[in-house]
């Protein structure tokens, strides 16, 4: 192997004598003879290289005894070597006799001359033709057919370079190639160019206000196909909106499962300010009080129609509105024939027996339930149920059944909790065959039917509101069977009225449980005096049964309802929940009053108060008129999927809502393959599993800013810490309960088999800005005009006709060979279509065959270098990876040379257009080297919480982090380090970067621990690893040649591993990684000469493993064999990391010292690197000899630009190399 770089020696030569070694190369190549220079050339050879690389020897498995002096294709790859390690000072060995200089740099001189005219004669002077990438055909295709389809990823793939330079030059059209592209491009042609008369595609649309009828109601009840969504027939429509606080997600489910096309996702969303409890308008807390008389209080009574006030001054008010008048309740209670009918009393007087003595009708007390002091009744006793594992369970017995007919099941409670809760239960959740009362959250009393197919047999539920906490009443339920029969009581009061089908609903299967669905949701508080009746009892009875405890009996509280106030033209609307309703700011005079609840009722009686400026409301109320000032950009981002649960989210799209008033629309685009892979199955399976969750699309909008205060406990995270925001809410607080709908809730109880507590969004609106979300609309496929662009530009007056196709071919043709057709290839198209017309049996066949011949032309699929059309194209592959445009070619036909300030107005024009993110991504992805990304494989063992995801924000974030450079004109050494980094919350969170709170990359200041720069990114660190550790040889070789231009030889074969930590346990065998690459390189191996110079660089980035993340210890787990683990990791768990280096005499400890090395000691080289990588990007092929000079020119006005980017694009586009395809001929 020969002998690898010497990095002190190596900048001298490099950058001290380089240049005089160019130009001696010529000067000295035209005066000598060339029998003199080979002579010398021989000499030097057998003086300082043949004795270590002879017949005998052949060190590092190469033989420079039999090498021919003049420079020919079989040897001009050995030549080259020879030269690397003479310009780097590895040749000859430190411990070998040494050149003066002068001969180093003669022989230098002589050789690169002779590499140089071997070069140039072999290439005839000028680059050869250059077949397009894979990328750049995909993106041709995409251009010139209007298309989104991409192609690249279906064809054989472009060879790579181990050191991330082009090859652009070698790739070929080969059979298996060709054959997989005309495949490829037969299909693209005709999904891009569909025939003009066939209707558009059927489309899955999300319109207008119907993005309301797209939310699942529960997902127990999706994974068992019942009331699957809610159905209606009420709809908010145009009201219909989801709050998005900070942390919280809302998921919208599609049901369409296409895997082709495009999509588009349209928001409109508000950016809504804290509401400090009160709402879009200071709606009064509840559990506030009506405001006492006053002088200048307003009352008004009939509101049927609009009534006008004087308001005698300007100030605060309060609106108190009672929407009815007090309600009188005139029944009176019978008893008398409470008897007839009871299937059972529990009195729970200190024991759980039936008061009609039925001992199979005893109760059993379950887990702590115990008895305590009561108000109701005599005896004075109640059961007290904690809510965790407490109920009364009665064995099932036939007596229990109600069969198809009517029944009654009443008791007073006490509710601790106003949590979803069973109270008498003779079923289950889950659709099981039975009926229950119970409880839901806020406050709604429900009896819920189940019939013998386990589907609903009907649903009775009072609004939210209606039972109260810590309090007695009583609640009742009388099943009548027929439409509209059933009535829902508490205290006496109808609150709820609906209808249970006439079936059966015995069950014989369950018990009757007290304060439990059996299995499920448990109740937490007090019960007492609970009867069960085989037949439907009357309001008069109902009132006997609240005798015991008459005292507690009031009306139930108005269930809230939706409030309207027009008030001078202003309107304000809200949820009442008691007659104090609204504060407001009025100015003095006439003010018109109108308000309606409900279906189009109008309240009873309005008070209009002033409000003292010194009182409490008034205070509040100031703070609240201030709320626009802190709105602030809520980070929102969208992610399209396929399922929900265990799934991870895939970003389509973040966006940021900005801190201002009113409505806010977003309009995004994306392809379905992207987001979801190939899927035919239905949206829903016919046997469907539990969680089975994969058949349909999910839309999910998640709000990113900071939530401090909250936590989502792991147990009840999807693939986020985030709370959900459900569609259920708004049709509850409209409508009520209604079959299979579920509102919001906490989701942190530590209850088992409870998620208690209220929603999280309503406490944090309080005190959070939020997004408001108040229209989705979601299309695919998308079209955005049919036909489409693709068959739009083959069209004559929107119809396809054979007469107008030559024409209109030509100039497609012109557009695909990016050039004006001379006569023989207008002729040779015109010729191409007439025959298709005759073979094919329509004119869109034809059309497509004849526009497939056309791209699969050599004049599509290569790049020549003979005129400005060809000069623009280069241009165009080199900064949009795609083909020039109009203006391109017009520039092109408008000189014969286009002037240097002409081609640089064209790099400005070409990198403000969206298309040269393709140059940054393909740029990127080569310099970066993301196929090793891609193929590191993460070991879940190392690393449990890596997320897949976190690869593409990885390459992402090195995408992002030279877009900055480049269009903020940064300079080029922030690669080496900067004071900032490019992260999103994902990878702030992984990089513990705190205050990062969306998924859009932003410039963030870099963290002290890591720096900034190429080093610091996830990238680079994940893809020189093994998945398992870090792995220092190759983090070197990627800083030598990636970072430093400097790629290190190819190992010889042969090569030993690196030794094996010592297994005997004693003291002193080589551990750390630095340990042993010191014990391989004293054992006197060939690795040697080259190691010294890689090694150390890796290993000064030992501190940070395989996934980006600082340590001090060697992560391995115990628990993993060895022949489990990765070839290059055999390290002991739990070792020290060792990091200490020395490069250049320099100690470095650890990455960031590493960097402030690089960017004082080595910045020189690291610019001549980045010219070359650029370079070889723009020329499409790896760099020569020959290219030295433009190299030095470029470096030098890059040097003098501040090292910007956009300064040595231009010096590449202005270069003779770049234009001509070649160097001026200096040999003779």
């Amino acid at each position: 192997m020969m002998k690898t770089k010497s990095m002190k020696i190596r900048i001298t030569f490099a950058f001290g004598l380089f240049a005089a070694l160019l130009n001696l190369a010529a000067a000295t190549d035209s005066k000598k003879p060339p029998a003199a220079k080979e002579k010398n050339r021989a000499a030097f050879l057998k003086t300082y290289c043949v004795k270590c690389h002879n017949a005998e020897k052949h060190k590092g498995d190469v033989r420079l005894d039999q090498l021919a002096l003049r420079v020919t294709s079989e040897n001009h790859e050995l030549w080259e070597e020879v030269v690397h390690n003479l310009q780097r000072g590895d040749m000859p060995p430190e411990d070998a006799k040494q050149p003066k200089a002068e001969e180093r740099q003669a022989f230098l001189s002589e050789a690169i001359g002779s590499l140089t005219r071997y070069e140039v004669d072999a290439k005839g002077g000028r680059d050869p033709l250059m077949r397009l990438t894979n990328n750049q055909i995909a993106h041709s295709l995409q251009d010139l057919l209007h298309t989104h389809q991409h192609i690249a990823a279906e064809l054989i793939g472009d060879p790579g370079d181990k050191h991330g330079y082009s090859r652009q030059t070698e790739l070929g059209l080969s059979g298996p190639y060709l054959q997989l592209y005309a495949k490829s491009l037969a299909r693209v042609v005709a999904r891009a160019i569909p025939d003009p008369e066939a209707p558009a595609p059927a489309a899955y649309r999300v319109l207008g206000s119907d993005w309301e009828k797209h939310h699942w109601a529960s997902h127990y009840a999706l994974a068992t196909l019942r009331r699957r969504l809610y159905e209606g027939p009420q709809w908010l429509g145009d009201k219909f909106e989801i709050p998005l606080p900070p942390r919280h997600e809302h998921r919208m489910f599609l049901r369409d499962n296409s895997s082709e096309g495009r999509f588009r996702i349209a928001l409109t969303v508000v950016n809504e300010p804290p509401t400090y409890g009160y709402g879009e308008h200071f709606l009064i807390k509840p559990g506030s009080d009506i405001a006492k008389p006053v002088p200048g209080q307003e009352v008004i009574k009939d509101l049927t129609k609009p009534r006008t006030v004087q308001i005698p001054k300007a100030g605060i008010y309060q609106m108190d509105v009672s929407l009815k008048p007090p309600t009188k309740v005139m029944v009176t209670a019978d008893s008398s024939k409470l008897q007839q009918g009871l299937v059972a009393a529990w009195g729970l007087n200190g024991d759980a027996q039936s008061e009609s003595k039925r001992k199979e009708m005893t109760g059993k007390l379950v887990g702590g339930a115990k008895f305590v002091d009561s108000p109701i009744g005599e005896e004075g006793k109640a059961i007290s149920l904690d809510g965790h594992d407490d109920s009364v369970v009665i064995p099932r017995n036939p007596l229990m059944d109600v069969g198809k007919g009517d029944f009654t099941v009443a008791l007073w409670i006490n509710p601790s909790q106003l949590r979803q809760a069973g109270i008498v239960c003779l079923g289950r959740y889950n659709w099981v065959h039975g009926w229950y009362m119970d409880m839901l959250q806020g406050g709604v009393l429900r009896i819920e039917t189940v019939n013998p197919a386990n589907q609903s047999n009907g649903t009775v539920a009072t609004k939210p509101g209606i039972l109260r906490a810590n309090t007695w009443q009583h609640v009742a339920a009388v099943v009548r069977r027929g439409e509209n029969q059933t009535r829902v009581y508490v205290n006496g009061f109808e609150v709820a009225s609906g209808t249970v089908a006439p079936t059966n609903l015995d069950n014989p299967s369950v018990a009757l449980f007290l304060g439990r669905i059996q299995d499920a949701h448990l109740f937490k508080g007090k019960m007492d005096e609970v009867y069960f009746y085989n037949r439907a009892l009357d309001l008069k009875e109902i009132h006997s049964l609240l005798e015991p405890g008459k005292q507690f009996v009031e009306e139930p509280p108005e269930p809230p309802q939706e409030l309207t106030l027009n008030l001078g033209g202003r309107e304000f609307t809200g949820t009442i929940h008691q007659p104090a309703f609204l504060g407001l700011r009025l100015p003095k005079g006439p003010l018109q009053v109108s308000g309606r609840y409900g279906e189009g009722l109008a309240p009873h009686r309005i008070n209009i108060t002033p409000m003292p400026a010194e009182s409490e409301l008034a205070a509040e109320y100031r703070k609240f008129e201030q709320r626009g000032t802190a709105r602030m950009p809520q980070e929102v981002a969208i992610y399209l999927d396929q399922g929900v649960d265990n799934k991870l989210y895939k970003l389509v799209q973040a966006i940021s809502v900005s801190p201002r008033e009113g409505p806010q629309h977003f309009e995004i685009f994306g392809n379905l393959r992207d987001h979801l892979g190939v899927s035919t199955d239905p949206i829903l399976p016919d046997d469907p599993q539990p969680h089975d969750f994969v058949k349909f699309r999910t839309l999910i909008i998640a709000n990113h800013n900071e939530l401090p205060g909250y936590q989502m406990p792991a147990r009840h995270r999807m693939t986020e810490p985030f709370f959900c925001v459900r569609a259920d809410d708004q049709w509850i607080k409209a409508f009520g309960y209604k079959p299979g709908l579920g509102g919001s809730n906490r989701g942190d109880s530590n209850e088992e088999r409870s998620r208690g507590g209220a929603p999280v969004y309503s406490e944090v609106m309080k005190t959070h800005g939020h997004a408001m979300i108040k229209k989705i609309e979601f299309e695919s496929p998308y079209h955005k005009s049919w036909p489409p662009m693709g068959s739009a530009q083959f069209l004559d007056q929107g119809r396809l006709t054979p007469e107008s196709l030559p024409q209109k071919l030509k100039s497609f043709a012109a557009k695909a060979w990016r050039r004006p057709l001379d006569p023989a290839e207008a002729s040779y198209v015109e010729k191409v279509i007439a025959d298709e017309l005759v073979v094919n049996d329509s004119a869109i066949n034809a059309l497509h065959k004849t526009v497939v011949t056309i791209l699969s032309d050599p004049r599509f699929l290569y790049l020549r270098q003979s005129n400005e059309y060809d000069l623009v194209s280069r241009l165009s592959y080199f900064l949009w990876n795609g083909p020039p445009d109009e203006t391109s070619l017009a520039l092109a036909a408008s000189s014969d040379e286009i002037p240097a300030a002409a081609l640089e107005r064209e790099v400005d024009r070409l990198l403000a257009d969206q298309r040269s993110k393709r140059f940054i991504e393909n740029f990127v992805a080569d310099w970066i080297g993301f196929s090793m990304v891609n193929q590191t494989a993460v070991d879940p063992n190392f690393y449990p919480q890596f997320r897949t995801h976190l690869k593409d924000y990885m390459k992402q974030e090195s995408i992002e982090f030279f877009s900055e450079i480049l269009f903020k004109d940064l300079s080029c050494l922030n690669f080496l380090e900067s004071d900032f980094v490019m992260v999103n919350g994902v990878l702030a969170e992984h990089y513990a970067i705190p205050g990062v709170h969306t998924q859009r990359f932003t410039h963030v200041a870099a963290p002290k621990s890591r720096g900034g720069g190429a080093l610091a990114q996830g990238s680079v660190l994940l893809a020189y690893s093994t998945g398992q550790d870090a792995h220092a040889v190759n983090r070197g070789v990627w800083i030598r040649s990636r970072l430093l231009g400097d790629p290190p030889s190819d190992p010889p074969p042969g090569v030993p591993s690196l030794p094996e930590p010592s297994s005997d346990g004693k003291p002193g065998g080589p551990v750390s990684i630095k340990q042993r690459f010191e014990a391989h390189l004293k054992a006197g191996t060939t690795c040697y000469d080259c190691h010294k110079d890689i090694d150390p660089w890796g290993v000064a980035m030992e501190g940070f493993d395989a996934v980006g993340l600082p340590r001090t210890k060697i992560k391995l787990l115990p628990d993993i064999k060895k022949s489990d683990l990765h070839p290059n990791v055999s390290r002991a768990g739990g070792d020290t990391v060792v990091k200490d280096v020395v490069i250049d005499g320099q100690a470095i400890d650890g990455l960031v010292p590493l960097k402030q090395f690089l960017l004082t000691h080595r910045h020189e080289q690291f610019t001549d690197g980045f010219t070359r990588h650029m370079l070889s990007f723009a020329l499409g092929r790896p760099l020569t000899y020959r290219d030295d000079q433009t190299v030095l020119a470029l470096q030098t006005e890059f040097e003098e630009s501040g090292y910007k980017i956009r300064s040595l694009i231009k010096a590449i586009v202005r270069s003779s190399v770049f234009r001509q395809g070649s160097q001026p001929k200096n040999h003779k």
